[in-house]
């Protein structure tokens, strides 16, 4: 014998069974939590994010690159440094001091910055 409520098939070819009179105001629950998500995420401004984060991550990456480029020119000039150092006289080797510590502190500099943007964006 049919019951005399409706009938809802799955979608997985399981076999039909009633549908209850509360599965309706469940499927209506179900769409307003569906709106209540869509009017979340437009509130967010997730496009808005997205590109903001996006320029941070691609400020990120050229830093990045500075630094990496940075950092190699420092092991060059220290190694130039040393090499210099054994040979070179007392006054030559100040003024090679000056410069390399005033190229570190360059350099530091830049790590503070992006250190800093890095926090900021995130």
């Amino acid at each position: 014998a049919e019951t005399a409520g409706k009938l809802a098939a799955k979608d997985d070819g399981e076999a039909i069974r009633p549908q209850a009179d509360g599965d309706a105001a469940d499927e209506s629950t179900n769409m307003s939590a569906g709106m209540s998500a869509v009017l979340a995420w437009t509130a967010f401004a997730l496009d808005e994010k997205r590109s903001a984060l996006d320029s941070h991550a691609h400020d990120i990456a050229q830093q990045q690159a500075a630094t990496t480029a940075a950092r190699k020119q420092l092991a060059e000039q220290t190694k130039e440094f040393k090499r210099r150092s054994g040979s070179s006289a007392p006054a030559s080797v100040s003024t090679e001091v000056g410069s390399l510590l005033k190229a570190y502190q360059r350099e530091i500099d830049r790590l503070t910055s992006r250190a800093k943007s890095s926090e900021s964006a995130l």
